[in-house]
C-alpha cells in the first residue's frame, strides 16, 4: 500500500503533517497484535477487525484506541525507559477497559512496541494522552468500521 492509498485511512492528510512519508508509511503498515481473553487477532490500518468489534459490543462500547508510550517521537529509547513510560501510561488508564497489544513491523526493521487497546475512550482524550507520552500517532477504531491512523503534529 503506498502513501496515496493510505491517505483515505489517515485522520489527517499526510500533506498536513511534518512527519516524513516513510515514517507515516511505517506506522500505517504496522501489524497491531491484540491479545484478547480468548486468543489474539491482528488489526491493520484501513481494515475492519471483527474480533475488536466483538469486544466492543461485549463492553457496550463504540470506540477503541491503540496507543503506546514506547519510543517517544519515534526515537529509539532504552527498554527500561520504555517500560517505565508504559507502566505510567497503564496507571493513567485505570478507569478504562484495557487489552494488551503489540505493534509489529511486518518487515522487521523496527522492534515490536508494547501497546494498549483502550476501550471506550474519547478521541480528545486519546489525542491528549498521545501528546503527553510524546507519540506521533495512534490508531482510532470505531465499531464496525476501518482502523484509522491519527497523526499528532
Amino acid at each position: 500500500m503506498n502513501i496515496e492509498q493510505l491517505t483515505s485511512f489517515l485522520a489527517y492528510e499526510s500533506s498536513m503533517s511534518s512527519l516524513p512519508d516513510s515514517l507515516v508509511h511505517a506506522y500505517a503498515t504496522t501489524d497491531f497484535k491484540v491479545f484478547f481473553e480468548y486468543g489474539d487477532a491482528i488489526l491493520n490500518i484501513g481494515e475492519p477487525c471483527s474480533a475488536l468489534d466483538q469486544q466492543l459490543l461485549a463492553k457496550g462500547a463504540e470506540t477503541a484506541v491503540i496507543l503506546t508510550a514506547w519510543n517517544p517521537h519515534s526515537k529509539p529509547t532504552a527498554k527500561a525507559a520504555n517500560d517505565s513510560a508504559q507502566k505510567e501510561l497503564q496507571q493513567s488508564l485505570r478507569e478504562y477497559f484495557v487489552l494488551p497489544a503489540l505493534g509489529e513491523d511486518p518487515h522487521g526493521e523496527w522492534p515490536a512496541e508494547e501497546s494498549f487497546v483502550i476501550v471506550d475512550i474519547t478521541y480528545e482524550k486519546a489525542v491528549k494522552l498521545a501528546q503527553e507520552y510524546g507519540q506521533n500517532a495512534f490508531v482510532w477504531y470505531v465499531l464496525s468500521s476501518r482502523a484509522k491512523l491519527v497523526l499528532i503534529d
